[in-house]
């Protein structure tokens, strides 16, 4: 997983990311926790923009943490190990379209 942080800071691994801090999803900044219905946390971290991932499923609006956007699970294409959710406007008015939150559990931070 490789994460652009900053300069300085990175993520190890197979999934590649462009982490933009301007566009949260959260008040809190682009990391935050949601409760499933099952009372699972979930430490989630948005980003506009994602690789190695792969969408599994039918996309839902059921139980969606963001009001106006349909959920599909994502898993990593190398280990197919669950890594968060694609998030899909069903609104025309909202912004942005489409983002990702991924687990905070499948992020590693690496030394630089």
């Amino acid at each position: 997983l490789i994460l652009s942080l900053s300069s300085s800071m990175s993520v190890d691994g197979p999934l590649a990311l462009i982490l933009s801090l301007s566009s949260s999803m959260s008040v809190d900044g682009p990391l935050a926790s949601y409760v499933n219905p099952g009372g699972h946390v979930h430490d989630t971290l948005t980003v506009l923009e994602a690789t190695s991932v792969e969408r599994m499923g039918l996309p839902s609006t059921e139980n969606s943490w963001f009001p106006g956007y349909q959920w599909t699970i994502l898993n990593c294409k190398g280990c197919s190990m669950h890594k968060g959710w694609y998030f899909e406007a069903t609104r025309r008015n909202l912004n942005p379209v489409r983002f990702y939150g991924l687990t905070r559990s499948s992020l590693v931070l690496k030394s630089s």
